[in-house]
């Protein structure tokens, strides 16, 4: 029986490996909130073992709607919308 691949999500350090690759994707997508909100969503999935390299139509639809329905709930896009305006300023600060 083949070895379960250990994913990232199950590391202790999720949170912290999450934050840094997301700091280094936020140049990237710079204040254009659609841009941070996908980034986020899509870095989430990939971390989660949920998405490929290449997306299939069908996890571009699940992208698209867990993209819109962040976008959608207030609450839910100041939290995606915080993170990354969080982590822009501590990357200012160690440069």
């Amino acid at each position: 029986m083949p070895k379960k691949q250990r994913k990232i999500h199950d590391t202790p350090s999720a949170s912290r490996q999450y934050e840094k690759l997301l700091s280094a994707l936020l140049p990237q997508v710079e204040a254009d909130e659609d841009n941070i909100i996908l980034a986020e969503v899509l870095l989430s999935l990939k971390l989660g073992g949920l998405v490929g390299h290449e997306l299939s139509e069908k996890e571009r639809e699940l992208v698209r709607l867990l993209k819109d329905l962040i976008k959608d709930l207030p609450d839910k896009k100041q939290e995606a919308l915080s993170l990354a305006h969080k982590l822009k300023i501590n990357n200012k600060e160690v440069l």
